[in-house]
């Protein structure tokens, strides 16, 4: 869970730097900052548009990423999104949330 806070606090930190400024700015895996480092994520993106979100996995059938609530809101959530498609339901996706203070 501290690691969660951690996560939490870090990408706020370059949410507030960075969603003034541009509409969308995303660090690519070479770009993250040391602190979120053992996410091994492959993309961080924060902006104005849509709260920070972080892209874990992402292949051809296969997505995976985290998004954190918008500061200022009641709540400072991440949730735990994926793609979870089938032949049925080839857009399928599936959520759960990881962390609330």
């Amino acid at each position: 869970m501290e690691q969660l806070q951690t996560v939490y606090v870090e990408v706020q930190k370059l949410s507030r730097l960075h969603s003034q400024e541009d509409y969308e700015t995303q660090f690519l895996k070479s770009e993250i900052p040391e602190s979120l480092k053992f996410l091994n994520a492959e993309v961080i993106r924060v902006g104005r548009s849509k709260g920070p979100y972080i892209i874990l996995a992402n292949c051809f059938d296969e997505r995976i990423e985290l998004s954190l609530s918008r500061e200022g809101e009641a709540e400072s959530i991440i949730t735990l999104h994926w793609a979870e498609p089938s032949k049925e339901k080839p857009y399928a996706t599936g959520s759960q949330i990881l962390w609330r203070e």
